[in-house]
């Protein structure tokens, strides 16, 4: 047997027995922007504001999330990417913990841990270019959202719609080369810092 399927097994050994504990659970798709990273949150939120484009500016996010609620106590996993018309390319792949308050009206206040990978750090892909190596970075991050389920006749199913907010912070820093039409190399850029965006969310809820 493969490392990638004994991997895969002893994921739905743990994950199978945590459904069948939680009251509920529920897989949601989310879709919205992620703002390019910044040195601080301070930084981001300021830029954020003073932004006049701020849809043209930011990158397409899209993902999902598995949450299994035990009453106040909510834990999950989430996996997102940036789309590759505005750079940087972005994987997060985290785990989520934290508390629901709210049973159809639901107030959700979660803590992430991570990693991202980093791939080509340039908006005009085209032009500038960085290394193709991938590079993942350990970040912490918050997602506090809001979302209301709607019933599905009798049983506890139902449809959740709502929206995301979140800020990650990266916890390691690397380097990429880059380069510009026929020049090899320009030299290198930092790669981190500080993520924010938003994201609507839609899912179904057992």
């Amino acid at each position: 047997m493969t490392p990638k399927r004994i991997a895969l097994l002893a994921v739905v050994a743990l994950v199978a027995p945590a459904i069948a504990d939680a009251a509920n659970f529920s897989i949601e798709a989310l879709y919205g922007i992620s703002r390019p990273p910044a040195a601080d949150f301070r930084s981001a939120v300021s830029g954020t504001v003073d932004d006049q484009d701020l849809s043209d500016d930011s990158a397409q996010i899209v993902g999902g999330t598995v949450l299994l609620n035990f009453g106040l106590l909510e834990l999950g996993a989430i996996v997102d990417v940036t789309l590759p018309d505005k750079g940087p390319d972005q994987t997060a792949i985290g785990a989520l913990g934290g508390v629901r308050l709210g049973d159809k009206l639901r107030l959700d206040l979660l803590g992430e841990i991570g990693g991202q990978r980093y791939g080509n750090a340039f908006e005009d892909h085209d032009v500038i270019t960085g290394s193709t190596s991938e590079q993942w970075l350990m970040y912490v991050g918050l997602r506090p959202g809001v979302a209301y389920k709607f019933g599905l006749g009798k049983g506890s199913a139902g449809i959740v719609l709502g929206v995301w907010g979140f800020a990650r912070w990266d916890l390691t820093d690397g380097k990429t080369s880059v380069s510009a039409g026929d020049s090899p190399s320009l030299g290198e850029v930092d790669l981190g810092g500080t993520t924010i965006g938003a994201t609507a969310r839609l899912g179904i809820e057992f």
